[in-house]
């Protein structure tokens, strides 16, 4: 799913040759492994959303709604989505204001996003919107 992009999109004029990053977060003393990766794109926020959501549920993800009452659409914000393989649970989210990302993604026109697959060391059940 990292390498599944619309049309146009592509990786950050500064992040040339990067590709995905990895990594394993502990903050909370539950370690989250994930994958990311940054592409930049000249459409709207709904073009990619509607890519994701193709691809995602055509490869077996489900599709998760923030049940936040008032929370913005997938359109807004970005969208999630929840697959078991392996025994693993992972998700899957793409996000359309990433941030923590150094340098700081160039975006020129249009807008930069991140999409990311994690799941918890122990594999986890982790929802979207926990």
């Amino acid at each position: 799913m990292l390498d599944t992009a619309p049309a146009r999109a592509s990786a950050p004029s500064n992040y040339r040759e990067v590709g995905v990053t990895t990594g394993c977060d502990d903050d909370s003393g539950a370690p989250w492994l994930h994958a990311d990766r940054l592409y930049v794109f000249p459409g709207k926020p709904d073009d990619v959303i509607a890519h994701y959501t193709k691809t995602a549920l055509a490869a077996g993800w489900k599709f998760e709604e923030d049940p936040a009452p008032g929370a913005p659409p997938a359109t807004v914000e970005g969208a999630c989505w929840t697959r078991t393989e392996q025994g693993r649970h992972l998700l899957l989210d793409v996000d359309l204001h990433p941030k923590g990302f150094s340098p700081e993604p160039e975006v020129g026109t249009g807008l930069a996003y991140s999409v990311s697959v994690g799941t918890a060391r122990d594999g986890g059940k982790e929802t979207c919107w926990q």
